[in-house]
């Protein structure tokens, strides 16, 4: 990895720095939230007003307002402290290496005080902040917090997000120059979005089918063809039919629709298959077995 250039500075210098670069940078206080009366991600804030608030004794750090006030800069936080694999940040590199050694070296990357890594980049196309990949609670978890049920593993921040970053105490750049960042295509900016949704292993129980929940309960009858088809994982060997690619990494199955390198379509684990890409012809974001995948891609070749 390339190492970054910026030496350890104050804060209100590299936040300087960083907005000569066209950052909108703010502020932050102790509890990270940002040191200014309001903010606007469409907005660059107030030179005067970010100049006093730097010299305030409530100043504990900096952070980038994320989105179109910042020239299109974006992130994506890759949230360790809830990843139950720990080899997130090493199987998400590999991903985006597989797909493109440049892009990789392009991007800059900072490692936050809780652990977790961040991707920075510029592009022209930006959307909103959105959490790309979630992991289901685990049972200590839900016991703590019943409603929540869900852990954030991979974000994307762009409109209405904000990255804490270096020179912030216990955050270091690892990659790569907050003050000149790379910008990077739509199209590879959609690949990164479509590697964290890799991550992705929790579906909404209320989004879950019939049959989904029947399998996850346990209650599959082999002597049905249906049943026998998926709890022999039938579908895989229509894929390899196919020529779809498949390989695991990060406890699950992924797959691409053909053999060439590059971001993968959907993910296959424990009898449920997930596409976050349109490219394999399915329902993507939504929770599918084997047999309702057959049957979209068999009427679909039968029409």
């Amino acid at each position: 990895m390339k190492k970054n250039k910026m030496n350890k500075i104050s804060l209100a210098d590299a936040a300087l720095e960083m907005r000569e670069a066209g950052l909108n940078v703010a502020p932050i206080k102790a509890d990270g939230a940002p040191n200014l009366p309001t903010w606007d991600s469409s907005k660059m804030v107030n030179f005067d007003l970010l100049a006093e608030r730097f010299a305030s004794r409530y100043t504990t750090g900096v952070c980038i307002i994320c989105g179109e006030g910042s020239g299109g800069f974006g992130g994506l936080d890759l949230d360790t402290k809830h990843d139950l694999t720990g080899t997130l940040f090493e199987d998400f590199c590999a991903m985006v290496k597989e797909y493109s050694a440049d892009l990789f070296e392009r991007l800059s990357i900072g490692r936050s005080k809780s652990g977790g890594y961040h991707f920075y980049f510029l592009c022209d196309e930006v959307g909103k902040s959105q959490d790309l990949a979630l992991r289901p609670a685990t049972n200590e978890e839900l016991k703590a917090n019943p409603a929540e049920k869900s852990r954030p593993i991979v974000e994307l921040k762009e409109n209405k997000g904000m990255l804490t970053v270096f020179p912030t105490p216990k955050y270091k750049m690892i990659q790569g120059d907050l003050s000149n960042l790379a910008r990077i295509s739509p199209e590879e900016r959609a690949t990164l979005i479509q590697i964290g949704k890799a991550f992705n292993t929790y579906e909404k129980p209320q989004e879950a089918s019939r049959v989904l929940r029947k399998a996850f309960a346990g209650e599959a009858d082999e002597d049905n063809p249906f049943d026998a088809f998926n709890q022999k994982e039938g579908i895989l060997n229509v894929f390899d039919d196919m020529g779809w690619k498949m390989y695991q990494r990060g406890g699950q199955l992924h797959i691409r629709t053909n053999s060439k390198s590059g971001a993968p379509h959907g993910t296959y684990k424990d009898g449920v298959l997930y596409f976050f890409s349109a490219k394999a012809g399915l329902p993507t974001h939504k929770a599918m077995n084997g047999v309702q995948a057959f049957s979209i891609l068999n009427n679909a070749a039968n029409d």
